[in-house]
């Protein structure tokens, strides 16, 4: 992966430690040190409060989809300052924030997911799977959730959460040949979102 460094492109990670410990003073390099040595104190407990408050109530009201499935706690998102959406900030070697990664959303945290959206600008959202999924569960393969539906698949009937309404505005199919025997469908949705 090419990461651009100010007047050059550096093509791996060797160079990039290289080009960072030859470009510091040797100040730099004993704070980075000390600071490395130092425990790192976490800013919340927010992914073990919102486990714990799960556990007392149904599954269908967990925020977090996976219990063994952490967040990074420094990157993690905030949700109108307080909340939090399970998923962190990704950034180049900078910090510039460059994408949002997320879990697929659970029907507790479906208008969290859209307010992160709102909130953070995102302009684009790419699933990378499906509503449903097969899975081996018991030698058995059943369907399971990977996500919430958290967009409206009609043009006629948009999905309502709270202050969101969510609609359909266009929606594109793409066939693609993964192999002589498997085809993936691609779907490309533009949507429009409102707070009512």
């Amino acid at each position: 992966m090419a990461v651009r460094a100010k007047h050059h492109i550096t093509i791996s990670t060797q160079d990039q430690f290289i080009h960072a410990i030859t470009t510091k003073r040797g100040g730099e390099l004993i704070k980075e040190w000390n600071e490395i040595q130092t425990p790192q104190k976490y800013p919340s407990v927010a992914f073990e409060e919102e486990e714990k408050r799960a556990t007392k109530y149904s599954d269908r009201l967990r925020k977090n989809r996976y219990r063994s499935i952490e967040l990074n706690d420094f990157q993690r998102i905030l949700v109108g300052g307080n909340g939090y959406f399970h998923g962190n900030y990704v950034g180049d070697v900078d910090g510039k924030k460059l994408f949002l990664a997320m879990q697929g959303p659970t029907q507790a945290s479906v208008k969290d997911f859209w307010k992160v959206i709102l909130q953070e600008k995102c302009a684009v959202i790419v699933a990378l799977c499906n509503i449903l999924e097969e899975a081996i569960e018991g030698g058995k393969v059943v369907m399971k959730e990977k996500s919430a539906q958290y967009f409206p698949v009609e043009r006629t009937t948009p999905l309502l959460l709270g202050e969101f309404e969510i609609r359909l505005k266009k929606s594109t199919n793409t066939v693609y040949t993964v192999d002589k025997d498997e085809r993936e469908i691609v779907a490309v949705s533009h949507l429009e979102i409102r707070e009512t």
